[in-house]
């Protein structure tokens, strides 16, 4: 059996446990430092051939709400990319979450966007790792691993908290409508868990507030609170935040057993401990490739090939295996083959005679055949001339990529009548807020975009509608100078297909 192994990396080092089937075998502990990632470099030596998944459990993360326009394809993957360089800025550890579409206006697509924000943490042991050509597979953080934790332990409820606690510090997940919107990791409070009642209060009363003042839920809601832990501690811990909580509290705390939430998740261990670090680990062992994760395509690059090879290997045993089969049944069949063409000759001579006499009984076509043959090269001309827009709306897409500042509105297109391949687009945009109090260099931008897209499309790019009048026998004005809106001006393109 391939071996395989789960990195859990926390602020502390990181802690390599062995994979063995559902069960976790803790193998090394690597301090944070030079030291530990040089260790841990001379442990990959020894693995060479190992599978390896990192779980990163850091209060150093990043969530952001953000609704895009509904896209598909290339041009969705570039949005989101680009949505994420900007909320991200310097960090390659993010990835967005779909919550689906808004159920008013244009419909946008809704995302959680979601990182590491301080990368430096991670670079050094993914480094060891690309280093001894290991094979990761994905990156994991607690947050995108809560799916299955907020479907079992809360189904029915509209929003609210789980805690976690581990020796890392007290897991905050807060979730709406079934799916994660926040996360937040609290440092761990001295003593046992079953002391840590009046932290678990304050760091839930911290984060009812920040979601409060951020509008993520209405204002004065009540919010449950699942705290996950065994019967013991959670005994101690509801004892200390009943006498702590005051009367007009708006969280309601409830306790989840350990116990019970590990086998609602179909995991067979038993925990005797409030330790929540260990089922999280089995939510990652279990997680299958291809979800949510943070590695980038360079740091799953050797698992990638490793990938192939298997699929390749595969492929051609079982080919072999087929064609072995094969081999041996026509050896059986051969000469059953040789009579049953006979019947099929016999059977298709008798279909051919059964056609030609119902083709006799149907009526005769009312036009000749050169004249359907005309009709139908008519129809295909008509269809040819319909103008696939999707050269233009890459080359527009292309172009937004370099101004990270000017932001998308509106996109209408038509296909010139009289013109085949040609087509006009009408580009509603808007610059971010700060624009307006310089219009001469907001015009100067727009002007570069302009250019930008003449360049990218190839087309004819008009300036059709400025965010503020420049004319000689009026001040240079704008708009977004008397209000709190972006900036907003109109591009025509008059496009012709390239043949």
């Amino acid at each position: 059996m391939r071996l395989r192994f789960l990195h859990l990396l926390t602020h502390a080092g990181l802690e390599t446990h062995r994979v063995s089937g559902s069960t976790l075998q803790r193998a090394q502990l690597f301090a944070q430092g030079e030291a530990g990632v040089l260790a841990f470099s001379e442990w990959l030596a020894q693995v060479p051939t190992a599978l390896h998944s990192m779980l990163v459990d850091v209060a150093d993360e990043g969530f952001h709400l953000e609704s895009i326009p509904h896209t598909m394809g290339s041009d969705r993957r570039a949005l989101i990319q680009r949505r994420l360089t900007q909320q991200f800025f310097g960090s390659p550890y993010a990835t967005a979450i779909s919550l689906g579409r808004e159920r008013s206006g244009r419909r946008d697509e809704r995302l959680l966007l979601m990182a590491i924000t301080r990368p430096a943490l991670l670079e050094p042991w993914l480094a060891a790792l690309h280093r001894h050509e290991a094979r990761l597979s994905a990156l994991y953080t607690v947050p995108l691993l809560a799916g299955d934790l907020i479907r079992k332990l809360a189904p029915g409820i509209p929003r609210g908290l789980i805690l976690l606690l581990t020796g890392n510090g007290i897991r905050q997940l807060h979730f709406e409508d079934g799916r994660l919107r926040f996360s937040r990791l609290a440092p761990a409070p001295e003593g046992p868990f079953a002391s840590w009642g009046l932290d678990c209060l304050r760091e839930a009363q911290k984060t009812w507030q920040y979601l409060n003042a951020q509008r993520w839920i209405p204002r004065g809601t009540a919010l449950p609170v699942i705290l996950v832990a065994n019967a013991a501690d959670g005994s101690a811990l509801l004892s200390d935040v009943s006498r702590a909580r005051q009367a007009d509290d708006k969280l309601q705390f409830r306790l989840a057993p350990i116990d019970t939430a590990a086998r609602q998740l179909g995991f067979s261990d038993t925990y005797a401990e409030s330790d929540s670090q260990s089922l999280v680990m089995q939510l990652a062992v279990r997680e299958r490739s291809g979800g949510a994760q943070l590695a980038s395509a360079e740091d799953r690059h050797f698992y990638r090939q490793w990938q192939i090879r298997f699929a390749a290997l595969g492929g051609c045993a079982a080919a072999l295996a087929a064609a072995l089969v094969m081999s041996a049944h026509w050896l059986v069949d051969s000469g059953e083959d040789r009579t049953a063409a006979a019947s099929l000759r016999a059977e298709a001579a008798s279909f051919d005679q059964r056609y030609t006499n119902l083709l006799g009984t149907l009526p005769r076509i009312p036009s000749s055949v050169d004249a359907l043959r005309t009709a139908v090269e008519g129809m295909e001309r008509i269809r040819n001339g319909i103008t696939d827009p999707r050269e233009a709306l890459t080359g527009v897409s292309k172009a937004l990529s370099g101004f990270t500042d000017i932001t998308l509105e509106q996109l209408d297109w038509q296909s010139v009548p009289d013109k085949p391949g040609a087509q006009n687009l009408l580009l509603i945009a808007s610059l971010d807020q700060t624009s307006g109090n310089n219009p001469r260099a907001t015009l100067e931008r727009i002007q570069t975009f302009v250019a930008a897209v003449e360049q990218s499309t190839g087309a004819n790019v008009v300036l059709v509608q400025q965010p503020f009048d420049t004319g000689s026998d009026k001040l240079l004005r704008s708009d977004a100078n008397l209000s709190a809106k972006r900036p907003q001006f109109r591009l025509q393109l008059d496009w012709k297909e390239r043949s």
